[in-house]
């Protein structure tokens, strides 16, 4: 069964139908735009709840991307927070359009995988070595 909750429509805000999509006991939770500290905070506990968790955000790379959840995130809850996203992360896809030598555009993807070397990086706060793990394709990226 699946069950849309829209902003404006169905819901009031992001914060409020991911509250109403946790009291459903949702297996699978997907947040459409993710811009508030509050809702990351919230799909860190989903997730490690043990729901699994989508969620768009607006990046170029897999890098920026983590970045920029880690800085929604209050400067004074990420000594919780990034554990949580270290241990709950199981991947990243970051797309954009390339330009083609004939002038037509193509998708350029980027695949990252959570796993243990992952991890401990993002919990270490050196998001630099992650570049190296996509670079030498590890585990599937």
């Amino acid at each position: 069964m699946i069950t849309q909750m829209e902003v404006g429509l169905n819901v009031t805000s992001f914060e409020h139908g991911l509250g109403l999509a946790l009291q459903q006991d949702a297996d699978v939770i997907v947040v459409g735009d993710l811009r508030d500290g509050a809702v990351a905070r919230m799909v860190l506990g989903a997730a490690e709840a043990g729901r699994k968790v989508l969620v768009v955000m607006t990046g170029l790379y897999v890098i920026q991307a983590i970045e920029r959840f880690i800085s929604l995130i209050p400067p004074d809850q990420r000594a919780t927070a990034v554990p949580q996203l270290a241990t709950a992360l199981d991947g990243v896809i970051a797309q954009r359009l390339a330009k083609t030598r004939d002038g037509k555009f193509r998708p350029a993807v980027e695949v990252f995988r959570g796993g243990v070397e992952v991890s401990k990086s993002i919990q270490e706060n050196r998001l630099q070595d992650l570049s190296y793990y996509i670079e030498g394709r590890r585990g599937g990226m």
